[in-house]
């Protein structure tokens, strides 16, 4: 008799964006560099990461040494979040087994692998996950399979926000007590703190 197969997690790490507060390509700041940090805390917890980068992205491609990590290039034209997550989520869904998706910015590298644990725990069928930190939304935020196509149709910057808000019924929040969650890297100081 068989049975079911668990439902797969998977990461998906957004990392096409242009730093324009940053100043510089944040991605590669740091010692090590800012995405590296980000990527060691998520390869912790999910044994397939998707990284979503910019169209013809030679720098972060040569710095990716990691067969775990699958690439994934964003679109050429109309980049952002929502068209990136898109992207990422056109391939996942070609993945019956994959059952839910986290997903993480590249530039919040603090987050604690005890919050992951716990949002990972909290999960229920048919709904969407997030961490908050003193009342503020943060991530990862995860998705279940019932959202997958509406993450497909993403497009432009306004990222999932608008399904989390339509499907708000279906929204756990997991209060945790990690700055990390919240806590994204857009100027330079903050990489010598």
């Amino acid at each position: 008799m068989m049975t079911d197969m668990p439902e797969q997690h998977v990461a998906i790490i957004l990392a096409a964006g242009y730093s324009r507060r940053f100043g510089a390509d944040k991605r590669f700041s740091g010692e090590p560099p800012l995405l590296l940090q980000t990527l060691a805390t998520v390869k912790c917890h999910f044994d397939i990461v998707y990284l979503v980068h910019r169209h013809e992205d030679a720098k972060l491609i040569d710095l990716i040494d990691d067969k775990a990590i699958q690439l994934i290039s964003a679109p050429a034209v109309d980049i952002g979040l929502g068209s990136s997550l898109a992207a990422a989520m056109l391939r996942i869904t070609q993945q019956p087994a994959v059952g839910w998706v986290w997903v993480f910015l590249a530039d919040m590298p603090d987050i604690n692998g005890q919050s992951v644990i716990l949002l990972k725990q909290a999960v229920l069928p048919e709904h969407i996950i997030r961490p908050t930190y003193q009342a503020q939304h943060g991530h990862p935020v995860g998705f279940s399979k019932p959202y997958f196509q509406q993450l497909t149709k993403l497009c432009g910057d306004s990222g999932a926000a608008h399904i989390i808000k339509a499907n708000s019924a279906k929204l756990i929040t997991v209060e945790v007590d990690d700055k990390g969650t919240i806590t994204d890297y857009d100027h330079p100081e903050q990489l010598s703190k």
